[in-house]
């Protein structure tokens, strides 16, 4: 609460009075004490070390508040309770949890709150941006409102993921960050979801261990995802109507999910809207999402003869796992066609409430494509048949593309991987739909790509490549921006020369001239792209860098590329070095080096198990790595390797030194069940479209 007087009650004693608190929940009561300076703007203050605020570094931060907390409120026309906002950033040795949403007095570790003005990485500022919203989204969800349990932490943490998101977009639209939050939040939900372990939204829990363990994925990033749906089933016009109806109603208060339904259901009324079918609400519709656990896999089968469609949902588990589970639920169905893309649509044209409905649409003709999911709206996935995959196919290698929205683009691709990969569906449909790439220009596509699949990227995306070019632009929009640096990463690290000569050549340009540093946005990619070819040099420039380098993001970003070496003697000095305890490398640091050569690449990778720790397993043993930190070097090495002979070598050396490699051998054991079963298909379908020399 903001402080009413201060007077001096005896020499350096004072005694200060703060406004009376409103009524809050203990866990978001909290005082600091310390010697800060702050950095103020109108009504919010940011509190960091002297030296921090000398340099300005809270300026960034400081400057985004003002306009998220008023974003939000705005939203949901509630106006934010207190009379101030304080912000703090707290050095990572005493405060390393992320941060902390106290009422009017949010906690951060340091490093989510310093930017160095142009210095500053934009993904950087993207963290910075949406943990600011996400705290203050707390302002209204969790503090305003709390939860009546913890068994309900969802309606605090699930709205604070959605507006995360909402609240940042509005402060920089250039970050496009609800496009965003398909592939950071809704996407990774679903890949987190798929488990017959995953529980639902609410949970009943009673000790602390329990409470402590429901802030997981499905707090956060299934909750935030369901949030989501719901907003685009009742348009943002009556979900915004639905939050101020509970707010108002639950201020100061604590509530339960029917609270909040209630409100969306009153909202709804109040605008004569009635999304769902006859004697169907908002309370049963949201009652099978919130307790079912996981998600549903809608599958589409299409009678071309008479034009009907088949709607069937089942749970999505897994391979490998028994899928019994009977749950139903409550699915949106939005879609668009050849014909009508309508791909701006969010709203369900109907519902699929059993396990089956048959159907027909008005506006699908027989030799159009069907789409289901409008901007990836819903929380779960599509199947179609072959026909009409190939169909999607086929539009999406025309001009006329994006004619299906880039959310749908992009959903498209993670679906089909992740049923490929558990073998519902053939490899030659993902791979079929990835020939559209050479056509995209997207981030949120992009990266759905990259997460999904990495192979034979250099020839794909070459001429994505040549539109965005290896330097920063001066007009440059912040997804330009991330779309620059994975593009180097993917185009260097499958072999695109053009790109590792740049890379090489910036690195020798900043060894050369101090003042002509890499950009810190593409320093990791250009970095690692450059040091694949370069000479010990050149790396040992790198790696001054990295020691020298006092802000930690960079550091890291250095550190990641040293691993990115493809020649061997680089690489052993490195690993030497890993393994000193008295080099130049921190101490905290050595598990990540070693994991930056594990996923540099195929080259590093092989010469890390195969050649190095074979030699050198008296060293590896008795240097500073933990016998911990050596087997999670070698799961690394082992997520990576998926051969007969692999398997053989790893089992022989451990037989041979003693040591016990079952973990990272039952994971080789699995890679290579899943490699037998898919690859003779992929690569039977590389060689039929791009001829390739198998």
């Amino acid at each position: 609460m903001p402080q009413v007087s201060t007077h001096e009650i005896s020499t350096g004693r004072f005694l200060d009075k703060y406004a009376r608190s409103v009524i809050m929940s203990t866990y978001v009561v909290a005082f600091v004490v310390s010697n800060f300076d702050c950095a103020a703007n109108l009504n919010h203050r940011i509190f960091l070390r002297p030296a921090l605020i000398a340099n300005r570094t809270a300026d960034y931060a400081i400057g985004v508040s003002t306009g998220i907390l008023e974003a939000i409120a705005d939203f949901v026309n509630v106006p934010y309770s207190l009379e101030k906002m304080d912000q703090i950033g707290i050095p990572d040795d005493y405060f390393s949890v992320g941060a902390m949403e106290n009422w009017g007095l949010v906690i951060y570790s340091e490093e989510f709150l310093v930017h160095v003005n142009r210095l500053t990485l934009a993904t950087s500022k993207q963290t910075t941006i949406t943990f600011i919203s996400h705290e203050f989204g707390h302002q209204w969800f969790g503090n305003l409102v709390s939860p009546l349990w913890w068994t309900y932490v969802w309606l605090s943490e699930g709205f604070a993921t959605y507006f995360q998101y909402y609240g940042a977009s509005v402060v920089d639209g250039s970050m496009d960050l609800m496009d965003q939050m398909v592939i950071k939040c809704v996407q990774k939900a679903l890949g987190e979801d798929d488990t017959t372990s995953t529980r639902p939204m609410n949970l009943e829990v009673g000790s602390p261990d329990d409470i402590n363990s429901l802030f997981d994925h499905v707090a956060y990033r299934k909750s935030g995802s369901v949030i989501r749906m719901v907003e685009g089933v009742m348009t943002t016009k009556a979900f915004r109507i639905g939050l101020n109806h509970y707010l108002n109603k639950m201020q100061y208060g604590a509530a339960e999910p029917s609270d909040l339904y209630s409100s969306c259901q009153a909202a709804l009324d109040s605008v004569n809207m009635n999304p769902f079918q006859e004697n169907v609400n908002m309370a049963s519709v949201m009652r099978t999402w919130d307790s079912n656990a996981g998600f549903p896999l809608v599958t589409v089968t299409r009678d071309y003869a008479v034009g009907s469609v088949h709607l069937y949902q089942r749970r999505f588990i897994s391979a490998n796992q028994k899928n019994d589970d009977d749950s139903i639920w409550y699915v949106p169905i939005s879609y668009g066609t050849t014909t009508n893309p309508d791909p701006l649509n969010r709203t369900p044209k109907l519902w699929l409430t059993g396990r089956n409905l048959t159907t027909t649409i008005d506006d699908l003709n027989i030799d159009n494509w069907l789409l289901i999911n409008i901007q990836e709206t819903g929380y779960y996935r599509v199947n179609y048949d072959v026909e009409n995959w190939n169909r999607i196919s086929d539009y999406l290698n025309t001009e006329n593309f994006n004619q299906i929205h880039k959310l749908n683009r992009a959903q498209l691709l993670e679906d089909s991987f992740n049923l490929a990969k558990f073998g519902v569906i053939g490899f030659d449909i993902p791979l079929s739909l990835m020939r559209y790439v050479q056509r995209e220009t997207e981030y949120v596509p992009f990266t759905t790509i990259y997460n999904d699949f990495k192979t034979f990227i250099s020839n794909t995306l070459n001429a994505a490549m040549t539109a965005v070019g290896c330097d920063e632009r001066e007009n440059d929009r912040h997804v330009s921006i991330l779309s620059r640096s994975s593009l180097l990463t993917w185009t260097g690290k499958f072999g695109n020369e053009a790109c590792r000569e740049v890379g090489l050549q910036r690195i020798r340009e900043w060894a050369q001239d101090q003042g002509k540093s890499i950009s810190p946005n593409l320093q990791r990619a250009l970095t690692c792209t450059g040091l694949r070819i370069a000479e010990q040099s050149d790396w040992d420039f790198i790696f001054d860098r990295y020691v020298n380098e006092p802000e930690a993001l960079k550091n890291i970003d250095l550190l990641l590329a040293l691993g990115c070496s493809e020649n061997i003697e680089i690489l052993d000095r490195f690993l030497d070095r890993i393994l000193d305890s008295n080099s130049d490398l921190r101490s905290e640091h050595r598990i990540i080096a070693l994991s930056s050569i594990c996923y540099s690449g195929k080259f590093g990778r092989d010469y890390l198990i195969y050649n190095y720790i074979t030699n050198n397993w008296t060293k590896v043993t008795s240097g500073s790595l933990t016998t911990s930190q050596i087997a999670s070097a070698m799961r690394h090495i082992a997520v990576r390797s998926s051969t007969e002979q692999q398997y053989k070598d790893l089992d022989a050396f451990g037989q041979q030194v003693g040591y016990n490699f079952t973990d990272a051998l039952n994971t080789i054991r699995s890679n290579m069940n899943w490699s037998n079963q898919h690859m003779p298909a992929i690569l039977n379908w590389f060689n039929k479209m791009y001829k390739l020399q198998l």
